[in-house]
C-alpha cells in the first residue's frame, strides 16, 4: 500500500535539508511596542535550471504571550512584495515568495515565516547580495534593525544540536550561536 502525499510533510523535509550560509539576528519594535528580537536564517538554494537562483530567509521571533504581535509580524510580512526589492536588485529580481511556516508546523511561542527571494541570474558573492542589497531592503520594508551577519564556515560539517542544552529563556540568536559555535 502506497503512503498518502503529504505536501506539509513534504515542504518540512526540504526544510531540514537546506543548504543554510549564515544566520543574521534582528530586533523589530512594531507599533512602539518594546523590542522584541528575532533571528534570520539564510538558505541557499542549488544551482536552479536557466541560470537562475534563490535564496531563502527563515525569520524566527518570540512572540510567547503576546499573540497581538504575532498579528502585527503577519500584517508585515503580508504587506512584503517585489517592489520592495526593486530598489535595491534591479532588474536581476524575478520574484519574492512570502510562506508562512507557521500555517505548516503548529509551533506555539513562535512565529516563522518565509522570504524566498528568486533571482534571474546566479549569485557571485552572496556576502554583497545579503549584506548590501536584501537587508537593506528588508530594514526600509519592515522596518527591522539587523545585526552583523554570521556566516557558516565554508567545509564544516553541520552537527544536530542536542535539544537538551535548550534552555527555557534561550533567544533564537543566542540558539543559532551555540550552533555555530561562536558562543
Amino acid at each position: 500500500m502506497t503512503k498518502e502525499f503529504s505536501q506539509k510533510d513534504s515542504y518540512l523535509a526540504l526544510k531540514a535539508h537546506e543548504n543554510m550560509i549564515a544566520f543574521v539576528g534582528f530586533s523589530c519594535d512594531l507599533d512602539n511596542r518594546q523590542a522584541r528580537e528575532g533571528v534570520v536564517k539564510v538558505s541557499s538554494a542549488p544551482h536552479q535550471p536557466y541560470g537562475r537562483t534563490h535564496l531563502t530567509l527563515t525569520f524566527i521571533v518570540d512572540t510567547t504571550g503576546d499573540e497581538s504581535l504575532r498579528a502585527e509580524l503577519e500584517r508585515a510580512f503580508e504587506a512584503l512584495s517585489d517592489a520592495d526589492f526593486e530598489p535595491y536588485l534591479g532588474r536581476s529580481l524575478e520574484k519574492v515568495v512570502t510562506v508562512s511556516l507557521d500555517s505548516l508546523a503548529e509551533i506555539q511561542g513562535w512565529y516563522i515565516e518565509e522570504v524566498n527571494i528568486h533571482l534571474r541570474s546566479p549569485i557571485e558573492r552572496e556576502s554583497v547580495l545579503i549584506q548590501e542589497r536584501i537587508l537593506p531592503a528588508l530594514d526600509c520594508a519592515l522596518g527591522f534593525r539587523f545585526e552583523a551577519v554570521q556566516w557558516w564556515p565554508q567545509g564544516r560539517q553541520r552537527t544536530p544540536m542536542n535539544p537538551k542544552s535548550i534552555g527555557p529563556q534561550s533567544s533564537p540568536r543566542s540558539l543559532f550561536q551555540r550552533w555555530f559555535g561562536l558562543k
